[in-house]
Parts: C-alpha cells; structure tokens; sequence
C-alpha cells in the first residue's frame, strides 16, 4: 500500500541526501526540468529513470514510489515512523 508518493519520497530522499536538484541532475544525467517535474508531481519516473534514481540515491525503488518499505540510509534500516530523525525540509 502507498503511504506518499513519489515526488514526496523524492524530496525527502534529496533532502536526507542534502542534494539540490542540479546536484541530482548531474549526478543522473537527467534534465534538471524533468526532476523539477518529478519534484512537484507532475510526472512520476519511468522504471529506468526510476531505478537510475533509487541507485544514484541508495535507496529502494519500491520506497522511492511511496510503498510501505523500510528505507535503509548508510547500511540501516529506517522505518517510516523514524524518518524525521534525519534531516528533512
């Protein structure tokens, strides 16, 4: 079941990872108009750019689309209920 979606899971994961959207896009190689697209929902990634995303941010495609999964940060898992922990806008 999902619990957000995916451009909030795109922007906590950015902010966890203290990334700007420029940061990501030459990190991707994705045009920073189409993450700026992700990030206010009016798109969600296709299954490439999405698993391009999950490795370039180490984390889980499946969280990343807004699923129920733990979200594991550095080799630990995070369970949702702890996530404000870390740094988030």
């Amino acid at each position: 079941m999902k619990n957000e979606n995916f451009a909030t899971r795109l922007r906590m994961i950015m902010n966890i990872r203290g990334l700007k959207q420029s940061e990501l896009s030459k990190l991707t190689g994705l045009d920073k108009s189409l993450i700026s697209c992700y990030l206010s929902g009016k798109y969600e990634a296709k299954q490439d750019n999405l698993t391009l995303l999950a490795k370039v941010l180490n984390t889980n495609e499946a969280w990343l689309m807004g699923y129920d999964v733990p979200l594991a940060i550095d080799n630990s898992i995070i369970l949702s209920k702890d996530i404000g922990k870390y740094k988030y806008k």
